[in-house]
Parts: structure tokens; sequence; C-alpha cells
């Protein structure tokens, strides 16, 4: 095989300075697309919470909407209660059927 003094511990095996660069810049590849996934995966929660806040604003509206249809509501059985017996409504409330 060879002088055993030069073989030192590695048993004679010898690694080229291109195979070293090539692991090197697989594991670097490797961590960058690992780095890029976990970024994402952090934008992607960001995006979540943005996404809840908007839901507890469109509920926080549908509770004023619903609060502002009972004021009216109110409003109209108080003109419709001082107005007399009749509780038509539209263009046709004032007309008379001959």
């Amino acid at each position: 095989m060879g002088d055993p003094a030069l073989m030192g511990e590695n048993g004679g095996v010898h690694v080229s300075g291109e195979m070293i660069t090539i692991a090197l810049s697989a594991l670097g590849l490797i961590l960058a697309l690992a780095g890029g996934f976990g970024w994402m995966l952090h934008r992607i929660d960001g995006v979540r919470d943005d996404i809840d806040g908007v839901r507890d604003e469109i509920v926080e509206v549908k509770l004023s909407v619903a609060e502002v249809k009972i004021s009216v509501a109110r409003l109209e059985g108080r003109r419709d209660a001082c107005s007399g017996p009749s509780t038509e409504r539209g263009p046709a409330a004032g007309l008379q059927l001959k």
C-alpha cells in the first residue's frame, strides 16, 4: 500500500481540496435552504396574527352594526306608535284604496 509513516491516522485516505469544497458548499446550501424555510414560516405566522386582528375588528364592526340596527328599530317603533293606527311603510303608505 504505502509507507506506514506517511499513512498516519487516516489510513492513507486522501481527500482533495475540491471534495472538501463541494462538501462544504452542499452543507452551506442546505443551511441556507433551512434558514429560508424558517424565515417563510415566521412570515406566515405574522400574516396569521394580522388576519386574526382583522377578524377581531370585523366582529367589533358587526356588533356595532347590530347596535345601530337595534337603535333604528327603536326609533322607527316610536315613530310608528306616534303616527296612528296605520303601520304601512313605503311610498304607498299614504294612498287609499277605492
